[in-house]
């Protein structure tokens, strides 16, 4: 086959091609991505995104933080159910102190009233009904209890005196009087008894709960009257405010029932008064505070210590219509769950609430109210500014957590890369020197044993070739004695006159120049993505093609035989530079065939090597070079596989003959590699075109067919040294019988 001179192409496109490798699983895995789901392609996003959580510095840093808040939890859990036990016993205790205070306040002032009720009743004065030395009698009480209104009705239910001097106008007294046999309280005095009960006062045209106590008056005792049988005279009356009540009885001091309440159709001005108010609204919604109240022996509930209006409808409600009440059915519930020891838990409209209440010997029963907020308030006050030292705690723990894990997570990271390389058979890192130590012996036992590892595997891969060990742990298969047919590209080196050199020069001088040259050559290779199979004596056998396949393996052959022919010059001209007389000429020969690759020896011990008549044929035509003085020497077949490849073009290839190798009856034509086309001086790519067209005349015809090609191409380079040398070769074709033998 003749090759053709094209334009040239880069060098760099040359070497770029070389380290194309043949993956036919490339486009299996590129057609299975292509049919992933969008589902699995958003896992797979997601699994990358978060892919860090799985570190160790994310794991250990996660679970110190979980521990230790797992561990907050849990005291927080056991000491707010203890705190707080002990916080609503307590609460109990102080509520119990203050319901028992409250009650026996208000039985002493109960007394007082009875007592004061009964000497005033029994004051000649007051017997008199006479209206003005009534009023200088009660003038000292009308100072002293200034909130209380005082009245004085005879037997007939004529109003004689007030201590509101608007109600003794005509029309007020007449009004007064009239509603007066409606009172209950002044119907029993009446009949001789002392009451207290819950009345209304009209202040205007506002009413207003009192308490309302009547005390009937009886005449001088004679001993012609039976007691039993004394009709009374007349009845005093006085009604105090319920909102006085608190001052008169000296329980002003006890804490009222704050609301707060969050419902939108409240505006903020109205949530403000009713704040400012101090009262409770119970079916409202949001409550907090507390509140004290009495439960009268009719039914009746009086709010002595809230001074709100609000709670003046709650108070003149009638016991039977105060059932249907929100008020009335809690305290139904209270009474009814009478438990002096404890607390009664109540919920109300999605709140719960802590009652308390209390039987009096007088009959009526006194109630207390804490809302669950208030009660646990301060508790949780503690308890948030606990949980906010705790997460400043686990705050301050994850970042020291995080950068102490980094500082392990560090010299894994290094380790994990070294191991990786190794993976990779990336020895470039690698040195001699110590490792930096860490402060983790195990880390330390780990990175000792890597690097002797790295040392180990180094040594191992100038043994053999780096391509088959890769290739090794890229499949994690084990080698096994056996192989298989391949079509690869074999080149042996060989070094001209290396005898004279092994025969003159001491072994170690020899020894140590061999090394250097050998180091060239397999730079050369190793760039063209070539795999040394051994090195013999002062021999070199490459392969290209194995164990990894290649895109264009005779184009990198090619290549690195040129690199290889520039790289022995190049360290020739440096030797002699430095006065050493030694001159490596390198001889090489290229063919591309059929061999099997494998592994070759016995089960405890092999190599892996090339064997065949491929093989063979390429060491024989490396030693042709010694027939025709040429540097580089490439098989037909090179040139058949280089069209294959799309690259004969870029190499310029001179036909020298038609060999037969011992053992083989079909002769084939070499050639010289002479250069990359793009390197080749015109005039030289004209002179091998003419010898290529003429010897191929001289092999495939007859050498006289040869001799007229060379007289007709010889008309214009006729006295052309290289057309002399050309009809040597040609007349050397008619000595044998078409082809050159090679023993």
């Amino acid at each position: 086959m003749d090759p053709q001179n094209v334009d040239p192409d880069s060098s760099n496109q040359s070497q770029s091609a070389c380290k194309q490798r043949i993956n036919p699983k490339n486009n299996k895995k590129s057609s299975a991505r292509g049919e992933l789901s969008v589902t699995k392609k958003i896992y797979s996003l997601a699994k990358r995104k978060f892919e860090f959580t799985r570190g160790l510095q994310f794991t250990i840093t996660a679970q110190i933080i979980s521990v230790i808040a797992i561990s907050f939890s849990i005291g927080n859990t056991l000491l707010y159910r203890t705190a707080s036990e002990r916080l609503l016993d307590q609460t109990y205790q102080r509520y119990n102190d203050h319901i028992n205070i409250y009650v026996n306040s208000i039985e002493r002032w109960e007394k007082n009233i009875r007592n004061t009720m009964h000497a005033l009743s029994e004051n000649p004065s007051i017997r008199s009904l006479d209206p003005e030395i009534i009023s200088i009698a009660l003038k000292p009480y009308f100072k002293l209890s200034p909130n209380r209104v005082w009245r004085l009705f005879d037997e007939s239910g004529k109003l004689l005196l007030s201590s509101n001097v608007e109600e003794m106008n005509i029309h007020n007294r007449k009004i007064i009087e009239l509603r007066l046999n409606q009172k209950d309280g002044y119907l029993n005095a009446l009949e001789g008894q002392f009451n207290l009960g819950v009345d209304f006062i009209r202040f205007g045209t506002r009413i207003e709960g009192c308490l309302a106590a009547h005390q009937p008056i009886l005449p001088k005792p004679s001993i012609e009257l039976e007691v039993n049988k004394v009709r009374p005279i007349g009845v005093l009356r006085f009604c105090l405010p319920l909102s006085k009540m608190a001052a008169d009885s000296g329980i002003s001091g006890f804490t009222e029932f704050n609301m707060d309440n969050k419902n939108n159709f409240v505006s903020k001005k109205a949530s403000s008064q009713l704040k400012a108010a101090n009262h409770l609204e119970m079916h409202r919604g949001d409550y907090s505070g507390q509140i004290f109240y009495i439960v009268t022996q009719k039914g009746n509930l009086i709010f002595p210590t809230a001074t709100a209006k609000s709670f003046d409808h709650i108070t003149l409600l009638p016991p039977r219509k105060l059932i249907n009440s929100t008020w009335g059915r809690i305290t139904e519930k209270i009474l009814g769950q009478y438990s002096p020891d404890k607390f009664k838990k109540l919920s109300l409209n999605d709140n719960n609430f802590y009652a308390i209440s209390k039987k009096t010997s007088l009959g009526f029963s006194a109630i207390g109210i804490i809302d669950e907020q208030t009660v646990f308030n301060p508790l949780n006050k503690i308890l948030k500014r606990l949980l906010t030292l705790q997460v400043t705690i686990l705050l301050i723990i994850s970042i020291v957590s995080y950068l102490a894990c980094s500082q392990l997570t560090k010299p894994l990271r290094v380790v994990i890369e070294k191991i990786n390389n190794l993976s990779n058979l990336d020895l470039s890192d690698e040195s001699d020197e110590p490792s930096s130590k860490n402060w983790i012996l195990e880390i330390n036992q780990v990175t000792d044993s890597i690097a002797k590892l790295s040392r180990a595997m180094d040594s191992f891969t100038r043994y053999l070739p780096t391509e088959v060990v890769r290739n090794l742990l890229n499949t994690n298969r084990r080698a096994v004695l056996g192989g298989s047919n391949q079509e690869i590209a074999i080149m042996f080196t060989d070094v001209a006159d290396f005898t004279k050199y092994s025969e003159t020069l001491p072994a170690k001088e020899l020894l140590k120049h061999l090394n250097d040259y050998f180091n060239e050559l397999t730079k050369c290779v190793k760039v063209e993505s070539g795999t040394i199979d051994k090195y013999i004596g002062d021999s070199l056998m490459v392969l290209w093609g194995a164990p990894v396949e290649l895109a264009h393996p005779c184009q990198c052959a090619c290549n690195a035989a040129l690199a290889i022919s520039a790289a022995s010059k190049k360290l020739a001209n440096q030797w002699k530079a430095k006065g050493i007389r030694i001159h490596f000429d390198t001889r090489i020969g290229i063919h591309y065939g059929n061999a099997i690759v494998g592994n070759v020896g016995s089960i405890n011990r092999f190599n892996f090597t090339v064997v065949g008549d491929s093989v063979n044929y390429a060491s024989r035509i490396e030693g042709v070079n010694k027939n025709f003085g040429s540097e580089v020497i490439v098989s037909n077949s090179v040139l058949t596989q280089l069209s294959k490849e799309g690259t004969l073009n870029k190499f310029c290839f001179k036909l020298l003959d038609a060999i037969r190798v011992k053992g083989k009856n079909e002769a084939a034509k070499v050639y010289e590699l002479v250069d990359h086309t793009f390197h080749v001086d015109p005039q030289i790519k004209v002179q091998v075109e003419i010898w290529n067209r003429v010897m191929n005349i001289a092999i495939e015809q007859s050498s006289s067919q040869g001799l007229k090609q060379w007289e007709i191409e010889s008309s214009a380079y006729k006295n052309e040294p290289f057309m002399q040398k050309l009809r040597q070769a040609v007349l050397a074709t008619a000595d044998r019988d078409g082809a050159l033998n090679i023993l």
